[in-house]
């Protein structure tokens, strides 16, 4: 395969994974809806069907930055986007479902919009995360 070949064939890739990323996330929540928005919150315990929530908001978040990354790379998706990103997506929505049960109001009807929006962000943003916090230290530190 030629380079300009395959320039051509990694786009084709990234929008597959987007795709199936996105068939993943609508499909948890089509066969789950019944048991992730049940209608009495329990206050005690966890709704283990509230991780698919998390799941799913995540890997849309992450659909849309596979969309735009299509033209930037080059290289072979295929390893990241199987192995890696799906492990990262799966620990950005543990700690947001963790993290939005500590608090006693974000465990009701809250949690939905709390959860599906910064999970959407965190996995929006995970290539370029750490870049991020370091933009912020440094910001931070100037200050100081």
């Amino acid at each position: 395969m030629t380079e300009n070949e395959n320039k051509e064939a990694w786009p084709r890739f990234r929008r597959f994974f987007a795709g199936l990323y996105f068939a993943i996330a609508v499909g948890i929540v089509v066969i789950f809806w019944r048991e992730i928005f049940y209608l009495n919150p329990a206050t005690d315990s966890y709704n283990w069907y509230r991780y698919l929530w998390c799941v799913s908001a995540s890997f849309i978040g992450f659909a849309v930055l596979a969309i735009q990354l299509r033209d930037r790379e080059t290289r072979d998706p295929r390893l990241p986007y199987c192995l890696y990103y799906p492990t990262l997506l799966l620990v950005i929505a543990g700690i947001v479902f963790s993290a939005t049960h500590l608090f006693k109001p974000s465990r009701g009807y809250v949690f939905y919009y709390l959860a599906a929006s910064v999970c959407f962000i965190l996995a929006f943003t995970v290539d370029r995360f750490w870049s991020y916090v370091d933009l912020l230290a440094r910001k931070v530190q100037a200050k100081s």
